[in-house]
């Protein structure tokens, strides 16, 4: 929960958020779309702690985000970046990144969920 959240990034600079209300329900997904400089990625740096808020509060669970450890925060919200990085390497490798224990059906899922299968099948 956003309660009339306002941050910049330096104290001369203009307010990237000004005064957010924002309430999101335990497990509600949200999709945060705008133009560039709308305040996406700060709405994201404040959610996770990446950068304080000068005045307002945001809740997490209904409690303050200062009470919370960043990477415990940071492991129960997830993200989808708005552009995608691939390295030079197989999907499959690409993947394991993220997990390096995953065997071949935790892989096999993460392709089914990210609605990869049309894609992996097109491939040589």
């Amino acid at each position: 929960m956003f309660e009339d959240v306002r941050l910049r990034y330096a104290e001369d600079a203009r307010w990237a958020l000004d005064g957010i209300d924002l309430t999101l329900p335990a497990g509600a997904r949200l999709a945060v779309v705008g133009a560039s400089g709308a305040g996406k990625s700060s709405l994201l740096a404040a959610l996770l702690k990446l950068y304080p808020v000068q005045t307002g509060r945001v809740l997490f669970g209904g409690e303050p985000l200062a009470a919370l450890q960043g990477d415990v925060l940071r492991r129960q919200i997830a993200v989808i970046a708005q552009h995608t990085t691939l390295f030079n390497l197989s999907l499959r490798d690409n993947l394991l990144l993220a997990a390096p224990e995953a065997g071949t059906d935790r892989i096999e899922r993460a392709v089914r969920l990210a609605q990869l299968e049309p894609f992996v099948a097109s491939l040589p």
